[in-house]
């Protein structure tokens, strides 16, 4: 039989697009609002200017956040979780960038402070007045950490800012979290790996 890298490349790109349009969208992790009564601020917003221009910095250092975890590898949760989060420069049009440059992160860890889920971002979309609460989007998102699984795409994070509370020029606010992402089913993942292997053994047999 002739090898024939063309009819090769067609079965690989087409067992790619299997593993693709099987790929669901997923919560990857979440919290509810730990300071339901806003007495526990989690942001805090300092307005420098007109519109939205200004700087805020947010994080949890204190007891109550349950990270839901269903996207990890093993599911579960963690309880008593912490984050922090890169200062934010805002800019008139609500555009959120990491204050001195480069990719902001929004990272979390268990109570023992071991690091747990990271989520990098590009820039965020800062809305005050968004239908139900002030939120804050990730763009450009990127998750790593050690239960998070690999291949995922489209991984988006938002939080739902509620009870802001201004005194002068600053608000604080308390907050839910969710982030989100595209995820190979596992049966998927292994089409691929059973095309791949029989392309192997298949131009093991071919006579060039």
């Amino acid at each position: 039989m002739t090898y024939n890298p063309t009819r090769i490349f067609g079965l690989i790109s087409a067992s790619l697009v299997v593993v693709t349009a099987a790929s669901a969208t997923q919560t990857i992790a979440t919290f509810a609002d730990p300071s339901p009564s806003g007495a526990t601020p989690m942001f805090n917003f300092l307005s420098t200017g007109a519109g939205f221009t200004g700087t805020m910095t947010g994080g949890w250092s204190s007891t109550g956040l349950t990270l839901q975890t269903p996207g990890f590898t093993g599911a579960g949760s963690i309880a008593n979780a912490k984050f922090t989060m890169s200062a934010l420069n805002i800019s008139a049009a609500g555009v959120a960038t990491a204050v001195g440059g480069g990719p902001a992160f929004v990272q979390f860890t268990n109570a023992a402070n071991t690091n747990v889920f990271r989520v990098q971002f590009d820039s965020a979309t800062f809305n005050p007045f968004a239908i139900g609460g002030s939120t804050l989007l990730g763009n450009n998102v990127t998750f790593t950490g050690t239960n998070v699984p690999g291949g995922m795409t489209q991984q988006k994070f938002a939080f739902a800012l509620a009870n802001d509370n201004t005194v002068g020029n600053a608000t604080s606010y308390t907050a839910s979290f969710t982030s989100s992402a595209a995820v190979p089913e596992p049966a998927s993942m292994a089409v691929l790996g059973l095309g791949a292997l029989g392309l192997v053994r298949r131009r093991r047999n071919v006579r060039v």
